[in-house]
């Protein structure tokens, strides 16, 4: 559960840089681009939440993110002052003592630590999955009040329905009801959605009210409602997320406000105004939510918006089209990181007498999908995570023998080797072991293959010094490809 919360924080905090590249557009575009663009740009960002595995592109927005955080491989801080740079590939590796100093590398007190932040990272996790099921039980107990209390609506019998469903190219036969339960018209069902609306309903008021709920009917925006309702829940924690809730309805009301406009001619903007401001007093907060509700949902920004409304055109729609295309191609993709297998160790500041690891990548052409992080409790992950295709080598990453093979609780299939000098590397999540305990292997060797676990096939790889963490990056950096 503690991995699955790490990854809902590492999509909540990837998504967010979209989210805000969202409101950024918005604050400067929303009067010269009908808001259709901008509730799509939402689905990105929601999308992103949810989305644990993406494919590289050298075109993705992270990697200019990437860059801006990107320096030279350097254990400064970890390290005293009198040491120099020196070129691994000069220092005499057949040394037979191991030096004390290299324990520097750690940051902090790892024996300390470590423990404590596995604990805080499983309370957290209970705590998040707590406030999760809390907030879908009650949303389903609500749902269901709403829906039971539906059940003595009749239908609405008026020509106008054919009519307007017919204007907005609607060809399967609408459900329109009224009933003394709601004060505002609304959308409401999940498999079967009806338009419910208040009870002596004026019939010229009714064809503004029909038209806009009808656009969400056939736009099948009760689903997206309650799907970004559901995505908000598992990010309950992220007020980000919250607001972006609050932006997107406000995007969805105010395209169905500009599609009526576009249907009926800019004529109707009066009339359509006194019906939206005739439920300016009612309280829909509740509601607003989970369903679709004509009236107050942000109504001064609404009725802005319709004093400007953009209408569509041909050029428009294909430069709408090309917008989301190259935004979903920069924002859904992740930065390039490609390790390879041929991978001398980078250049670190060192002293003479430390004896460092040579490595080759444990596995060929993976993409680094996780860092390595002890320092923060909440999100503890005491190596990188590799993506690979299921079942591809995983290969030692330097002489050893292989003091361990097994199933283990938190690390699923896994391989521990050990190496010269108090280095120990470990390999989880595997899906097969190809080595057997004691055996000694070589650099390259095959040990294992790649398993699917969490948030699909990837290599778990940790190195640890004296029996703490290090950060493998330490010694993988140099075959980064980017």
């Amino acid at each position: 559960m503690v991995e699955l919360f790490e990854s809902i924080i590492s999509m909540g905090i990837t998504a967010s840089i979209i989210g805000i590249s969202v409101v950024l557009l918005r604050k400067v575009f929303k009067k010269k681009v009908p808001s259709i663009v901008f509730y799509t740009l939402w689905m990105v960002f929601f999308i992103r939440l949810i989305l644990p595995v993406t494919i590289s592109s050298e075109l993705s927005s992270f990697n200019f993110v990437e860059a801006l955080f990107d320096k030279e491989v350097e254990v400064v801080s970890y390290l005293s002052d009198d040491v120099q740079f020196v070129n691994l590939s000069k220092i005499n590796i057949s040394m037979k003592q191991p030096i004390e100093t290299l324990g520097n590398f750690v940051q902090g007190e790892p024996k300390e630590t470590r423990f404590p932040a596995k604990l805080t990272g499983e309370i957290l996790s209970i705590i998040w999955l707590s406030g999760f099921f809390i907030l879908i039980v009650f949303t389903v107990i609500k749902y269901i009040k709403v829906i039971h209390s539906l059940k003595t609506a009749t239908k609405y019998k008026s020509s106008i329905v054919k009519e307007v469903a017919f204007n907005l190219g609607l060809k399967k036969d609408v459900k329109i009801y009224e009933t003394d339960q709601v004060v505002i018209p609304m959308v409401c069902g999940l498999f079967k959605p009806k338009v419910y609306l208040p009870l002596n309903i004026k019939e010229e008021k009714a064809v503004h009210v029909i038209a806009h709920e009808l656009i969400h009917l056939k736009r099948k925006d009760y689903l997206v409602k309650l799907a970004v309702y559901f995505i908000a829940c598992i990010h309950w924690f992220n007020p980000l997320v919250w607001w972006a809730v609050r932006l997107l309805s406000e995007d969805i009301e105010m395209s169905c406000d500009e599609k009526v406009i576009n249907v009926y001619g800019r004529g109707i903007k009066q009339n359509y105004m006194y019906s939206m401001l005739s439920f300016q007093k009612i309280n829909n907060k509740p509601l607003e939510k989970l369903f679709l509700t004509f009236g107050n949902n942000s109504l001064r920004k609404r009725i802005e918006n319709l004093l400007i409304v953009k209408k569509d055109s041909v050029p428009f729609y294909c430069l709408y089209c090309a917008i989301l295309i190259m935004f979903s191609i920069t924002m859904l993709t992740n930065p390039i990181k490609v390790l390879g297998i041929d991978n001398p160790s980078p250049n670190v500041k060192v002293s003479d007498d430390i004896y460092v690891l040579n490595m080759v990548s444990p596995v060929i052409d993976g993409k680094i999908t996780k860092g390595f992080n002890i320092s923060s409790q909440a999100v503890y992950h005491d190596g990188i995570d590799i993506s690979a295709r299921e079942g591809d080598v995983i290969m030692a990453v330097e002489d050893g023998y292989v003091s361990y093979v097994g199933e283990d609780e938190k690390y699923g299939l896994l391989i521990k080797v050990t190496h010269k000098n108090g280095y120990e590397t470990w390999y989880a999540r595997c899906q097969s072991i190809k080595a057997e305990k004691d055996q000694k292997v070589k650099k390259s060797q095959e040990i294992g293959t790649v398993g699917f676990s969490g948030t699909g096939p990837h290599l778990h790889f940790s190195v640890l010094y004296n029996g703490e963490f290090i950060d493998p990056m330490t010694f993988l950096e140099a075959s980064i490809v980017r």
